[in-house]
């Protein structure tokens, strides 16, 4: 299995950016995060999930990644996520259990650097599209950190066989189809 610094070494390949590591995204989620449910509501959030989800769902190199579900079941996982992450309800773990089983949840689509890439291109539209976000200089630059960090940590584990398929993804079964 991969160490966290292998990852890391990854990670900032992919990103050019040397200060992007696991113990930097741990403190973005624990510490730096949870402050901005407050400040920004419910509505940015959903609006985000829909301006990213109709981007995401017109992406030729993407519409395999999201074809076992809808787009509605799509955006309320989002927006559960997004919601938690940023310091809101549980909704997520609520909803889909801990966050640790990323990897489990995609391992079964053909995502790659290249789908990656797209991924966050559609993500940094969608961002910017939301004034809520895109008025706020420092949430949308850690908000592009995370998704990085987060899009290739995916095609990392799946490379590195960190998690292989048929394997259990946190809980007692691998995630496949509509159930993620």
């Amino acid at each position: 299995m991969a160490t966290v610094r292998e990852y890391d070494s990854y990670i900032q390949q992919q990103t050019l950016r040397a200060e992007l590591t696991a113990a930097s995204v741990k403190n973005m989620k624990e510490n730096i995060f949870p402050q901005f449910y407050e400040m920004i509501g419910d509505e940015p959030i959903n609006q985000l999930t829909k301006e990213f989800y109709s981007r995401v769902y017109d992406d030729q190199k993407l519409a395999s990644v999201f074809s076992s579900s809808t787009r509605s079941e799509a955006q309320s996982n989002l927006f559960a996520f997004l919601t938690e992450l940023l310091g809101g309800p549980r909704r997520y773990t609520e909803l889909r259990g801990k966050y640790h089983r990323l990897v489990g949840r995609h391992i079964a689509y053909n995502i790659d650097e290249s789908a990656a890439r797209r991924w966050l291109a559609n993500m940094d539209e969608a961002l910017h599209a939301v004034p809520a976000f895109a008025a706020n200089s420092y949430l949308l630059e850690l908000l592009l950190d995370y998704f990085s960090y987060t899009a290739y940590w995916i095609v990392f584990g799946k490379r590195t066989a960190y998690m292989k398929p048929g394997q259990p993804s946190g809980g007692n079964t691998v995630d496949t189809g509509r159930i993620w």
